[in-house]
């Protein structure tokens, strides 16, 4: 035990009340952010949620890290073990509410549990030290990768959460094994499960290796060294490790974290160029179509304004194009044709009982058209347009004013329509210089949604005129479908959940009902 000889008096402070207070001043913190998007239903973004992650870095993860400290030189292993556990946990939380980009943060937590992981063999037998390294390796590898995995899925990013899920699984079993079995005396006999788990760890291991070929240089770079990594943790099992192999490899895959990170923050932030990923080194087979010479269809790109012009002259011709929107590719005809409207139900062998949608710039096109709509159906819509919603409304002779002309029997059904105003630069000024688009899925009726230009190509481009090629969907689901035709009564109903849950809806509608009293 320490004596009262050579210390100072801060040493007999309580570092447990600091570390107490932070936690609850940032859990009220949260509490309340939390609390007012579940009362808006309006997520917080932008600066909100970057003095949030500023806080609970600074606050709580400074103030857990310096009552951890001060447990330790206390000889409270336990208790340090906890604060440095809770300051890894609310920094890091703190960092999903500050950082644009999910890769940034995906290199981020792995950079971070692979420096914790960092040892010797001499210090590997420090019952302190690895104290130390259960929460900072467990919480940044394992907890907050999982939420990474979690916005991948969200984001629809091309690896998904194929890696974030394994490299969670990775350093979950990692913590186990050479830091927490030590301390729960592991037998010889158990070793072996591990060493059968590091095995599989490795085969799966090569396979993202050649997931991560289709993606650059830097995700390349860290799967191949991480299956160095995993050498080494299969050697470890079989208590065959030479630790300098183990602390060069660690060093490196944190070097590459670092540099990751760093690249996707900046590129995010300011423009993809000013720090390199590097090249595929396996090209995308859907973006080699876009240069293809055999192509099914006429491509255009997105991004200028000659693609846009071309793409609404094939509409305008009576073509169906497939395009881009807020969530999945559509196809769309142009109102005008309503041949082409009708082409679409056998481009995607659809059911003639399933109506089509028509896909307008803004509410104010609506407002122009002068719909008799009640002062609560245009406030829902002011709430929910632009973005990935749907409603569903009465049909009308406003429909003729909106531009929708000989398509009014052709769009919807007899007595409703359904609309869609995408958060989508692109579609926005399509539909501007064309007028009301018929929009529907740009998929074979029962197929899976199209979220990437070359899945249109590959599946419909024998049979449209053209596809306006934009990348990746910004969502891998379709909109979330409302019926508005009884909101008069103060009630919708959600035809369909989609990319905005069903939750969200009823809490914006429920949000308007009470302004509007």
């Amino acid at each position: 035990m320490a004596t009262l000889d050579g210390f100072p008096a801060s040493f007999y402070g309580e570092p447990g009340v600091l570390g107490m207070v932070a936690n609850g001043i940032s859990a009220f913190m949260v509490l309340l952010q939390n609390f007012n998007t579940a009362r808006t239903g309006v997520s917080a973004e932008g600066v909100e949620n970057i003095l949030a992650g500023v806080h609970l870095i600074l606050i709580d993860g400074v103030c857990q890290l310096i009552a951890g400290l001060l447990s330790f030189r206390k000889y409270d292993h336990l208790s340090g073990t906890a604060f440095i556990g809770y300051a890894a946990l609310w920094g890091s939380y703190g960092a999903t509410r500050i950082f644009l980009d999910i890769l940034c943060l995906f290199y981020l937590t792995n950079g971070v549990a692979a420096l914790s992981a960092l040892h010797t063999a001499s210090s590997s037998q420090s019952v302190t030290f690895l104290q130390l390294s259960v929460p900072c390796v467990l919480v940044s590898g394992a907890v907050v990768q999982g939420f990474v995995s979690r916005l991948q899925v969200r984001g629809g990013q091309r690896f998904g959460s194929v890696i974030p899920s394994f490299y969670l699984s990775v350093w979950a079993t990692w913590t186990w094994y050479r830091f927490t079995g030590p301390l729960l005396q592991i037998s010889p006999v158990g070793s072996y499960g591990f060493t059968a788990g590091a095995i599989a760890f490795l085969v799966i291991n090569a396979f993202l290796v050649l997931i991560a070929a289709y993606g650059n240089l830097v995700l390349l770079s860290l799967t191949v060294v991480m299956e160095a990594v995993l050498v080494c943790f299969l050697l470890s099992t079989l208590q065959q490790l030479p630790y300098q192999l183990e602390i060069a490899m660690l060093a490196v895959f944190s070097v590459i974290c670092l540099y990751g990170t760093l690249a996707s923050l900046v590129n995010s932030t300011f423009r993809p160029s000013v720090m390199p990923m590097g090249p595929p080194l396996v090209k995308d087979v859907n973006e080699q179509q876009k240069f293809s010479p055999a192509l099914p269809c006429p491509m255009a790109d997105s991004r200028g304004t000659s693609g846009l012009l071309k793409i609404s002259r094939l509409l305008d011709d009576g073509g169906v194009c497939g395009i881009p929107t807020d969530t999945v590719y559509a196809l769309a005809a142009s109102c005008k044709n309503p041949q082409a409207i009708e082409n679409i139900y056998n481009i995607k062998d659809r059911p003639a009982e399933k109506p089509i949608c028509i896909c307008i710039s803004s509410v104010e096109q609506l407002v122009a058209a002068k719909p008799p709509f009640r002062p609560l159906l245009w406030e829902f819509m002011r709430n929910v347009y632009p973005g990935g919603i749907s409603c569903i409304i009465s049909k009308g002779d406003w429909l003729l004013r909106l531009g929708v002309g000989p398509a009014y029997d052709h769009v919807g059904t007899n007595d409703s329509i359904m609309i869609r105003v995408p958060d989508h630069t692109v579609t926005g000024h399509l539909c501007d210089i064309t007028g009301p688009l018929a929009i529907t899925s740009a998929n074979p009726s029962g197929e899976p949604d199209s979220t990437h230009h070359g899945m249109v190509i590959s599946r419909l481009g024998h049979k449209i005129q053209g596809v306006l090629c934009d990348g990746d969907s910004n969502e891998v689901v379709a909109s979330t479908v409302v019926n508005c035709l009884k909101i008069d009564e103060g009630t919708i109903r959600i035809v369909r959940e989609g990319c905005v849950p069903a939750v969200k809806v009823r809490q914006i509608f429920e949000r308007v009902k009470t302004s509007m009293l």
